[in-house]
């Protein structure tokens, strides 16, 4: 049974079983159907993680990581397209 987990970087996201999120001042990782509001067909798995030691939402720089699924993800109001590992500055 699917289930919602209120996330403060990505809002209200949709687990379905066996999925997951983790969420610490500096990183981020998530087995999941939908995040910060994009709705995916499959699961997916994204870790972002802080490059400048900065907390999450403020970081200047981030790397993120896409494990499966489909490679769309919204960072601070934007589309990206992470095929497999990316950097990101703000």
């Amino acid at each position: 049974m699917d289930c919602f987990h209120s996330s403060e970087m990505g809002g209200d996201v949709l687990l379905p079983p066996f999925c997951f999120v983790i969420e610490s001042a500096t990183f981020v990782a998530f087995h999941a159907s939908s995040w910060n509001d994009v709705k995916y067909d499959k699961t997916v798995l994204f870790t972002i993680r802080s490059l400048d030691g900065q907390p999450i939402k403020e970081p200047k720089k981030i790397r993120v990581f896409h494990g499966f699924g489909s490679q769309k993800l919204k960072l601070r109001g934007e589309m990206r397209s992470v095929p497999r590992e990316e950097t990101f500055e703000f």
